[in-house]
């Protein structure tokens, strides 16, 4: 599956010309901005790049992709053909695609696009930069291991209320749960829940002390986040991010996902 994202490239050419400088506008279909560009491991991205300049002016771009860590960046792919030889009028904005796959990663790995301007010259110049965050490939998949593994340890996934987005997901995936209004203090129940504010409210209220409650919902009042509470052996995390929302297109969703997963089961002594 071809995963597509939006960047623009604002070049200008030319010696009396401003510096060039790379926007992040965000992942095509995701309803807001966001600093970098989430990706999975050697899975095709598209990205959308945008080409302008002041004046008329022929050029060609290339890209060299970056591990970052502890200061480091790692070359991982050089001089990537984006753009040969463009004409830009020196009024028109000129759209182009730029495909790449990153590369396989056991943990979810800092780069960057770091883009290159040529206007027929010998040397090339900086032409900014994209962030990337890459994630290992199958992050849904390792959900539903983990939710296959706990049952066969005797835990009991329960979902509550109506829990519409959640019931599809769980479904989607062939994983077995039980329905129930209330969180449950049994020692070897893991309830989920999807609602709004005033019903989370409620179910807050109602969750015994010894309860695991995974909540997903919004909240006006709070910043978007994961709010944990440990209480005994049980817990509370109410999760007011969007989630669930664009799940199945939106690595860092997942990668939350699996994280909330796995930090739920530790709590359980039979945990896999």
């Amino acid at each position: 599956m071809k995963h597509y994202a939006a960047v623009v490239l604002l070049i200008g050419v030319g010696a009396l010309q401003a510096e060039p400088a790379v926007t992040v506008n965000g992942v095509e279909g995701r309803p807001s901005a966001t600093p970098a560009l989430h990706l999975i491991a050697g899975e095709p991205a598209v990205i959308q790049l945008q080409l302008s300049s002041k004046m008329p002016a022929r050029t060609s771009i290339r890209a060299s992709l970056y591990q970052l860590a502890s200061g480091i960046a790692a070359p991982v792919a050089k001089d990537l053909p984006v753009a040969d030889d463009v004409a830009l009028d020196g009024t028109a904005v000129h759209a182009l695609a730029f495909s790449i796959t990153p590369p396989e990663v056991q943990h979810s790995a800092a780069m960057e696009l770091r883009f290159s301007a040529n206007d027929g010259g010998a040397t090339w110049r900086p032409a900014g930069s994209a962030r990337l965050v890459v994630y290992p490939a199958g992050l849904l998949a390792q959900v539903k291991a983990m939710l296959t593994a706990a049952q066969r340890t005797g835990v009991n996934v329960v979902v509550l209320g109506e829990s519409p987005q959640l019931k599809s997901l769980l479904r989607g995936a062939k994983l077995e749960f039980e329905e129930a209004d209330a969180p449950s203090a049994s020692a070897d129940t893991l309830s989920l829940s999807q609602c709004d504010a005033s019903a989370a409210r409620t179910l807050l209220a109602q969750s015994p002390a010894e309860a695991r409650l995974l909540l997903f919902t919004s909240d006006p009042a709070l910043p978007a986040g994961v709010y944990w509470t440990a209480r005994g052996a049980g817990f509370t995390a109410k999760v007011t991010l969007p989630v669930l929302t664009d799940l199945d297109r939106a690595p860092d969703r997942q990668f939350l996902f699996l994280t909330l997963f796995q930090q739920a089961f530790r709590t359980f002594p039979s945990s896999p």
